[in-house]
């Protein structure tokens, strides 16, 4: 195998080594003052363009833009929940989400479907909590004062079984700062202990119901 060496301006040298091929190949150098690349070296390419579909591999979630969604994770309510007689908080739904930077925000959205019976006293209170602290509650617990929570005001009913329904949507973007798993749930509470709450079905016999769900969204800071 043919080699060249060139000496450096002031000292050690560069080998110049021919591939072993069985034919002639030309390589030719462009007409300009530049550096030549190499497939090891630590460098920064400019005025260069690769056709898309010659990249392989993924993109660090470190060097994608702020608002960026890094990982999605959704837990959806495949049954009917309801309870009557005392006013504590039951769990609705739970998802579990591993942010890849603890700079990261995570946008928890969730749609819920609530039902109570027909009762001008009655109030149903939704609470957003990761792991043991609560991000959005009803404050107060009242019927006008909700203050970052949600509820659900007895009155007249809207549907042929007596019940009052409603279906609540939240969007809230939370800053855990933090790189372990985090447990997000939501759970819901009656304000009257002598009503009934029903989660995912509206109607007298629960055989009809709309989807709540729980959607939780990495996004890069």
């Amino acid at each position: 195998m043919a080699s060249i060496v060139v000496n450096g301006d002031t000292s050690g040298s560069i080998t110049l080594s021919a591939p072993a091929v069985a034919g002639s190949s030309v390589l030719t150098l462009p007409a300009v003052t530049d550096t030549v690349a190499g497939i090891a070296a630590t460098q920064t390419l400019t005025n260069k363009s690769i056709v898309a579909t010659q990249l392989t591999g993924t993109i660090a979630a470190a060097r994608l833009p702020a608002g960026s969604v890094l990982q999605v994770v959704q837990a959806n309510l495949t049954t009917t929940l309801s309870w009557t007689g005392d006013t504590t908080y039951h769990s609705i739904l739970s998802a579990s989400i591993t942010p890849t930077s603890a700079s990261s925000k995570i946008l928890v959205q969730c749609h819920v479907q609530l039902a109570s019976q027909s009762s001008m006293a009655n109030v149903l209170i939704l609470n957003a909590t990761r792991g043991a602290t609560t991000i959005v509650k009803n404050t107060s617990g009242g019927a006008t004062d909700f203050e970052g929570g949600w509820g659900c005001y007895g009155g007249p009913s809207f549907s042929p079984s007596g019940r009052l329904t409603m279906m609540y949507s939240m969007n809230f973007l939370d800053s855990p700062v933090s790189t372990s798993a985090l447990t997000y749930a939501i759970s819901a509470k009656l304000d009257n202990a002598s009503n009934t709450a029903y989660v995912g079905s509206w109607s007298l016999n629960n055989d009809a119901a709309n989807i709540t769900s729980l959607l939780l969204m990495e996004v890069a800071a």
